[in-house]
């Protein structure tokens, strides 16, 4: 069954808006639905989820903002709260939202540019779209009588010019109504400290499918108070810069994670990695914890956990690197032999050619000595096959799933 199908099979039998259907996926349990043997148990199972979600909390499931972004060179994991912990994160939600709806940054915006009130879902993606909200500043709707709601714009003609010591941004636009055309501009002085915030900059908020999308505003006009508005919330309240906007404009209130597995991948030239971040609130349970965890390490290593190595092995390992000069052949002023021509002194470094490993006779006769237990005798083709899997295993580990 494709996603597409079970999301229209479960709508006929309940009524679950796009946030919703978002939140359920986010959860895991849609991928779990699809995994189902039949179709029928795959609708009913996400049906079920949905009617357990609204139960718990009945405005958790449909009146969050959640502003869905992915981490930066990873991915999150999703796993279930419980039912009282599903609660206990709503009402959090609701007492911040509460509190928020009295912050100084969001009285005074909804007092200038909104008269005090919030807008419909419809007017505040119209006015997230508009050009003339987005390059004019708030006291020009009043002055020219511009209606902030329910007016239209186009940019007649834009430009960027270079000033003595600094940058003017300059547009033309068309406004109704009144229908009247206005040019608007602002001046960046370089090395004067009042204009620094005078800039083009990149506003955040959701989209229809609770996605991160952003659009380019001036820091001065009505959509850049915005902007920094948003940014003033989500440090303060835990809440994304998108979902903050958002909150500003239609007072919906934001989802607060209370427990957020990211899996992040370091590597460099040298290795390759995977890190698995828990941030949880302290009133998540710890069984919550750990089975969030679990999921992201079978989500990497599969379903066995992956092979630890063994204590040998990991001996074998520590015990050849001791021994082994990162830029032996380098201080000795040998050029490795199997280096390329063409290849700098910098080049043959960082990939390793200058390294000095004593001789495997060495090494085996050594080992043998301090690790009877272990003795490889005289193979030394045995020993170098054992050294070179577990140094794969440790710089590069198990194949990601």
């Amino acid at each position: 069954m494709r996603k597409e199908d079970l999301k229209q099979r479960a709508k006929q039998r309940r009524v679950i808006p796009e946030e919703s259907w978002a939140y359920l996926e986010d959860l895991g349990f849609v991928g779990e639905a699809l995994d189902k043997s039949f179709d029928e148990e795959a609708v009913e199972y996400i049906v079920q989820k949905f009617d357990e979600l609204a139960a718990a909390s009945p405005n958790r499931v449909a009146s969050r903002t959640r502003a869905i972004g992915r981490s930066e060179g990873g991915d999150t994991v999703r796993v279930p709260l419980g039912e009282l912990e599903l609660e206990r994160q709503a009402a959090l939600e609701e007492y911040l939202a509460l509190c928020a709806a009295c912050d100084a940054d969001v009285y005074r915006f909804r007092q200038k540019a909104l008269k005090g009130v919030v807008l419909s879902e419809k007017d505040a993606r119209k006015l997230l779209k508009s050009p003339a909200a987005a390059l004019m500043e708030t006291r020009f709707f009043e002055v020219w009588a511009i209606p902030v709601v329910g007016h239209t714009a186009e940019v007649k003609d834009y430009g960027k010019h270079l000033v003595s010591e600094g940058t003017k941004y300059t547009a033309t636009l068309a406004v109704h109504p009144p229908g009247t055309t206005r040019e608007v501009w602002m001046t960046t002085w370089a090395g004067i400290p009042q204009t620094d915030k005078r800039r083009p900059v990149a506003l955040e908020y959701p989209d229809g499918k609770g996605r991160i999308v952003a659009r380019e505003v001036w820091s001065i006009s009505l959509l850049g108070e915005l902007r920094e508005a948003g940014e003033k919330l989500s440090k303060r309240y835990r809440w994304q810069s998108a979902q903050a906007v958002w909150f500003v404009l239609t007072g919906e209130i934001p989802a607060v994670p209370s427990l957020t597995v990211i899996r992040s991948f370091p590597t460099s030239m040298y290795h390759r990695d995977t890190l698995i971040t828990v941030e949880a609130s302290p009133w998540v349970s710890s069984r919550t914890v750990e089975r969030a965890f679990r999921k992201a390490q079978i989500k990497t290593l599969g379903s066995s956990g992956g092979r630890p190595p063994g204590e040998k092995n990991l001996k074998l390992l520590r015990f050849v690197m001791e021994r082994t000069e990162p830029l032996g052949l380098l201080k000795e002023g040998k050029r490795p032999p199997d280096a390329p021509e063409g290849m700098t002194e910098l080049e043959l470094v960082t990939n390793l050619r200058y390294m000095k490993v004593p001789k495997g006779k060495e090494l085996v006769r050594e080992w043998n000595e301090m690790y009877p237990q272990w003795s490889y005798k005289d193979d030394t083709r045995r020993f170098w096959r054992d050294y070179n899997r577990i140094r794969r295993a440790v710089a590069v580990g198990p194949p990601y799933q």
